[in-house]
């Protein structure tokens, strides 16, 4: 069976981006995060514009980061996301910040959905499958993580 579909958002390090001492805080890397899953999205053919507009909501709930080596100003990485898993009221993506093929940073954010007013509610099975499909598999399997 293929792996997830992965799609990655090529970045260079803005100044404002670091601290102190000249390496990425750690802070941005969450933007980045963010800025990766909504080009994945997009890239299914799902903008998360339209996900709203429809009136369903993925507020993240959990998020866990593992820093393994700095990036710098002026340094081009990539933030490669991908869909760990789907459920009808979850979606957890993954991520990688790369550069030059080593990767800096990993980790995944996990997400309930929401209506418009904050509850928890189950998404048509309609938006499950077109996420689902996105992850470039044919079907989920016992091996995937729950989201």
């Amino acid at each position: 069976m293929a792996g997830p579909k992965r799609v990655e958002l090529p970045l260079e390090v803005r100044y404002a981006e670091t601290d102190q001492m000249g390496v990425v805080h750690h802070a941005a890397y969450v933007v980045w995060l963010e800025a990766g899953r909504v080009r994945f999205l997009e890239e299914i053919g799902l903008p998360y514009a339209e996900v709203e507009r429809q009136g369903w909501f993925f507020p993240v709930v959990e998020l866990a980061l593992s820093y393994r080596a700095p990036a710098r100003f002026g340094d081009r990485v990539g933030v490669v996301c991908w869909l760990e898993a789907v459920t009808p009221r979850a979606v957890r993506f993954g991520y990688e910040v790369v550069r030059e093929g080593r990767v800096l940073v990993r980790g995944y954010s996990r997400h309930v959905v929401t209506d418009r007013e904050g509850r928890v509610v189950r998404m048509p099975e309609a938006l499950v499958a077109r996420l689902r499909a996105g992850m470039g598999r044919l079907e989920k399997t016992t091996a995937d993580p729950e989201p």
